[in-house]
């Protein structure tokens, strides 16, 4: 499994698979799980809808699926990427779906490498510091923070990345 997001219900896991499967699993473990097959290469990202009616996928062969999280259907196929999609996610009414690849596959030109990445994304209602209506950046040799403040007081969008936490299960941001 390359990725996994809960349904916004909570009920269903979504999971991304290197064998080039997209798996519906039901979050309390039981039964089995609704495999949606149409990627020929390894998936890199899935996410659910707002509403949780369809899902999102991205690959290695560079598109993007919309299927219906019931598996009737064929899924929709959105091509465009030059590379990997890395993250594909719906906005939050629904009607758009954002999808990214890396850098070197874009062909921008400026310095510096191309890393594959996991970036952890949460909102947040909170107080402190750092909780101010500002944008505030942490970086340094091992991690990346940057809180996106958004409308509201006391909330804030959190992207993180931790070295330390690469290839590790992840509970809480």
């Amino acid at each position: 499994m390359n990725t996994g997001a809960f349904s916004p219900d909570g009920t269903r896991v979504v999971s991304a698979g290197s064998d080039g499967t997209v798996r519906l699993w039901h979050a309390d473990g039981t039964g089995e799980p609704l495999i949606l097959r149409s990627h020929e290469d390894r998936v890199q990202a899935a996410s659910f809808s707002p509403d949780g009616t369809r899902v999102v996928s991205g690959n290695q062969e560079s598109t993007v699926r919309i299927w219906h999280a019931s598996g009737k259907g064929q899924p929709l196929i959105l091509r465009g990427h030059k590379g990997t999609v890395y993250a594909a996610s719906f906005s939050p009414d629904g009607e758009l779906v954002a999808s990214a690849g890396v850098r070197e596959s874009l062909g921008t030109g400026f310095p510096g490498g191309t890393y594959r990445q996991v970036f952890y994304v949460a909102d947040v209602e909170a107080a402190g510091p750092s909780i101010d209506g500002e944008l505030h950046i942490d970086l340094d040799e091992a991690d990346f923070l940057a809180v996106f403040p958004l409308a509201g007081k006391g909330r804030a969008r959190l992207i993180c990345i931790s070295w330390d936490l690469i290839g590790q299960t992840v509970l809480a941001v």
